[in-house]
């Protein structure tokens, strides 16, 4: 009987240990040396219970001072840029290891700066990578830049080829913004393809949108007031769409809150205070149900029904959380002052750490504020 000679998974590669944050070895990469046309060019320990290739990003243990410092992380695609890069001197850098971008591998970079620098491949390849996934990164509250390393280099062979100093200042001279960027690029494809250009439209719009956070309110309308520009369309247009998206991603979190609706933070209809039918009735004056003014609606919709509540199974923070960084201007949301009260003062309190629910408006010291939030309770459970 033959048997095999046991054989090391790694022989032939040279070796990458991957590092958690603490400095203690996750996994390691290998890759091949020489060429083989049948082997894989890259190989990584198979994920276990300590070792998530989407929740690490390689060379963060070393990187992480140098990012903190420099407020600034720079990310490649590979273990030898990172190497590369680090030799050189230039060291707030790290690898996604050749994977596209995770939720988790953002939060890591979000431990450390807002500012997140991607450097990639000059080519068509390269471009396309730069566009794919960087909306999460813009969702997450990062300043998203993209360098693009000149054609046929990449920053491992850049670096030796230029030296440090020259290659920081590449990076300093050649930042371009993500969202124009992206718009940019995007437009080139599209040339005078209408249908591509349409989709273009809604595409940018939705990504504006995910600008979520209160720091992010007036870079949103730079973003819409540039993009409207570029496109050579009409700016209020573009904000009533970037507003449209907005109102989708709400109206789909009310939902999934609703499925999986806690009675906790129900109010059963017996117990909501009485209220006068013709009230119900009489809303002119309720800038809630003004059809111009949706997001309103919903907003102060979720905030009573939903506030408290966790905003999801991988988030612990609560739906008042989210709602509370979202690119608005809570003092002149909107015209009406009964909305403009509610929203005031849930803020107030929940800016003193205080977290409210509907039952707090419903049995308010103000008549005026318990009726409207009524119709709102009554007119919901009708919808």
């Amino acid at each position: 009987m033959r048997y095999e000679q046991p054989a090391d998974n790694y022989r032939g590669r040279v070796i990458f240990p991957i590092h958690n944050q603490s400095g203690k070895i996750l996994g390691f990469g290998a890759r091949i040396l020489g060429k083989a046309d049948k082997a894989p060019k890259y190989i990584n320990s198979p994920e276990n219970e300590i070792y998530y290739k989407s929740k690490v990003l390689y060379g963060t243990y070393f990187a992480r001072h140098s990012i903190d410092k420099l407020d600034e992380c720079l990310l490649v695609e590979g273990y030898t840029d990172v190497i590369s890069l680090h030799q050189a001197g230039v060291e707030n850098v790290v690898a996604s290891s050749g994977t596209s971008l995770t939720q988790d591998q953002l939060r890591l970079i979000r431990k450390y700066t807002n500012n997140l620098t991607i450097l990639y491949d000059g080519d068509a390849a390269g471009v396309k990578a730069a566009l794919r996934g960087l909306d999460m990164a813009v969702e997450e509250g990062l300043n998203v830049k993209v360098v693009l390393i000149p054609d046929k280099e990449d920053p491992d062979s850049y670096v030796q080829k230029i030296g440090a100093d020259a290659f920081r200042q590449f990076i300093a001279d050649n930042k371009q913004d993500f969202v124009i960027f992206k718009l940019q690029a995007s437009l080139v494809d599209a040339g005078s393809d209408m249908n591509k250009k349409s989709k273009l439209v809604s595409e940018i719009a939705e990504t504006i949108s995910k600008i979520n956070k209160t720091e992010g309110f007036t870079r949103q309308q730079e973003y819409i007031r540039q993009s409207a520009e570029i496109l050579k369309i009409d700016e209020e247009g573009m904000t009533q769409l970037v507003n449209k998206f907005i109102r989708e991603k709400m109206t789909k979190l009310e939902k999934e809150l609703t499925k999986n609706k806690n009675p906790d933070y129900d109010v059963p209809e017996e117990d909501l205070p009485p209220i006068p039918e013709e009230y119900l009735d009489d809303t002119s004056n309720i800038a809630l149900f003004n059809p111009h003014e949706k997001q309103e609606q919903e907003l102060v919709k979720i905030l009573l029904r939903f506030g408290q509540k966790q905003f999801s199974e991988e988030d612990n923070s609560s739906v008042a959380d989210y709602i509370f960084h979202l690119p608005y201007d809570f003092e002149s949301l909107s015209d009406n002052e009964m909305v403009k009260r509610i929203l005031h003062e849930y803020k107030a309190e929940y800016d003193k750490g205080n977290m409210l629910d509907s039952r707090w408006f419903l049995y308010h010291s103000d008549p005026e504020v318990v009726k409207a939030t009524t119709v709102i309770w009554k007119i919901k459970k009708r919808n």
